[in-house]
């Protein structure tokens, strides 16, 4: 969003031990956690830039509606894809969490995160994880149609969805996952 929005900043790695959230926005007033509300300060106090100021009030609904199917199906497969899938959880992304922290808590940090994983989509079983990818593959298709061959959603300026939309898809097309994602296909 900060870099759609031209907006400068400094990106530093927030490694798990710390126990801080992230993302996290430090400023020399005020720390704001979280994707969601880091965007919100940024539109209302933060002094940047909304990147929906020029939407419609029906394009806003339609990225809200959007941003919703990204952050509730789509990161949902994304979820199962790197903690389900036994060779992601054990190859990429238990080390990406023990790699961080020192001994003991290298041994728990990564099945602590994995069971919470676990338990925000319900424990699923290998057919849960097919209806995941079908509505991930609805989502694709959607938002497919909504850009057709614009360069960004709505138009020549890039908005919210765009920002939220990239982020999600560049951490499955980057992830160093040894199974071939069925997201990235």
């Amino acid at each position: 969003y900060m870099k759609l929005a031209r907006i400068s900043f400094v990106e530093e790695r927030i490694p798990p031990s710390t126990g801080v959230d992230a993302p996290l926005l430090a400023m020399s007033e005020k720390s704001v956690v979280g994707s969601d509300e880091i965007i919100q300060h940024l539109r209302t106090e933060g002094g940047g830039k909304d990147l929906d100021g020029v939407l419609s009030r029906e394009q806003r609904a339609e990225s809200f509606a959007f941003i919703s199917m990204i952050e509730g199906q789509l990161l949902n497969a994304m979820l199962y894809d790197w903690f389900m899938v036994e060779d992601n959880f054990q190859l990429v992304i238990r080390p990406l969490y023990s790699d961080a922290v020192p001994f003991p808590k290298s041994w728990i940090l990564p099945w602590d995160v994995s069971r919470k994983m676990k338990a925000r989509l319900g424990h699923p079983s290998t057919e849960d994880g097919e209806a995941l990818y079908k509505q991930a593959e609805a989502v694709f298709s959607a938002l497919s149609s909504r850009l057709g061959d614009k360069r960004f959603f709505f138009g020549e300026q890039p908005s919210t969805l765009d920002a939220v939309f990239y982020g999600h898809v560049a951490a499955i097309l980057l992830a160093p996952i040894p199974e071939p994602s069925r997201l990235s296909s």
